[in-house]
């Protein structure tokens, strides 16, 4: 596939120099822009959200040098196909007008963007266009982030502010999400399946290690967007439409609150013999988990007692966990807690000693997963 990709990103430049162009840009690169890629990178790939109303608007803070963003991403994913802008901007472009939405190139897959801080030269950038979290105010009704949240939101589509972590976000739409899947597709075969799943992550567990603050200062993709499902897909070649995942994030806004819901369950039946699963079961789980943690916080020792506790720690800060089940730690579960540990800034070297743990928790406890 890696020749496919070749003229896929062909493709995708000369769609995204037709934008420039319409956006009155005279460049076809983002200025914010480092030299190629060192020798065996990227191996990643970071999801973010744009923060912003649309694509336009993104390509242009990217791409204008005197709006002094110091920003770019490899990409903006769109939430759909704006009005003309498949026939207008994709003719003769195949590969491109295939896709699910919209896609922008601001930085050519051989060069470092800047959206990722110390991780720039090891992943591939995708902003998916999303205001990411909505606050409520009395006066102003729902507000987002740009203008000191007194920025007025207004929804795209029939979906409405879903609640999770204690907080409101905007929803992905279901062919956003199908894009993303699409767009490391076409980065894992360009990159001849040198990806590895493991650092397919969100912003939000990259920026803990360059700020110094437990989970860092960052959200995004934040908690509704289904990381786990996209980042397993773009792995495999199925039909992403076939997908049960996909068709259930499509009907059921609360899916990754009952996808976590579902982590949690799993992990309780297998650590409560005998448990009776019943209406209450899902709290009860719940509230042994917060114990669980709290007492693993205590213990002067979590080598022994990581298993799969652990593990679904990670998993619910949307690290890459294969048999979260299984409580013995295999090369896969010592390397997910190694990305964990690079992320944090720590000593990686896979073993999940005391300092690990701490990191966790602060994670745990920051993000208001408890």
């Amino acid at each position: 596939m890696a020749d496919g990709a070749v003229e896929f990103f062909s493709q995708l430049a000369q769609f995204s120099g037709r934008v420039f162009e319409f956006l009155g840009l005279p460049n076809v690169v983002s200025p914010w822009v480092a030299a190629a890629f060192p020798a065996g990178q990227p191996t990643g790939a970071i999801l973010h959200y744009t923060g912003s109303r649309d694509a336009y608007s993104s390509a242009l803070w990217f791409m204008k040098e005197d709006l002094h963003a110091s920003v770019s991403a490899h990409v903006i994913i769109a939430p759909d196909w704006p009005e003309g802008a498949r026939d207008r901007f994709g003719a003769g472009l195949p590969l491109i007008q295939a896709l699910s939405t919209m896609v922008i190139q601001c930085v050519p897959p051989d060069q470092v963007a800047h959206h990722a801080t110390w991780f720039n030269a090891r992943a591939f950038g995708l902003e998916l266009v999303n205001w990411g979290e909505i606050r409520w105010d009395p006066a102003l009704g729902w507000v987002v982030y740009p203008k000191n949240w007194t920025q007025r939101y207004y929804e795209r589509g029939p979906a409405f502010p879903q609640r999770a972590w204690g907080r409101y976000w905007e929803p992905y739409p279901a062919e956003q999400v199908h894009c993303a899947v699409e767009m490391l597709r076409w980065y894992r075969w360009l990159r001849r399946d040198a990806l590895r799943e493991q650092w397919v992550l969100g912003h939000e567990q990259v920026q803990g290690a360059a700020t110094g603050k437990a989970g860092g200062d960052k959200r995004d993709p934040g908690p509704i967007f289904p990381l786990h499902d996209v980042r397993s897909a773009a792995f495999v070649d199925d039909l992403i439409r076939q997908a049960g995942w996909f068709a259930c994030y499509g009907e059921d806004p609360q899916y990754m609150a009952k996808v976590r819901a579902g982590m949690v369950l799993d992990w309780y039946l297998s650590s409560t013999p005998r448990a009776v699963v019943d209406e209450r079961t899902g709290e009860e789980a719940q509230q042994k988990l917060v114990r669980a943690v709290y007492e693993m916080g205590a213990a002067p020792s979590w080598e022994r007692a990581f298993g799969a506790l652990g593990k679904l720690c990670l998993q619910l800060l949307g690290y890459h966990i294969p048999h979260p089940q299984n409580p013995a730690l295999d090369a896969q579960d010592v390397e997910a807690i190694r990305v964990f540990q690079t992320m944090a800034g720590i000593r990686a070297d896979g073993k999940p000693g005391y300092v690990t743990r701490h990191e966790v928790f602060s994670r745990l406890t920051n993000r208001g997963i408890l």
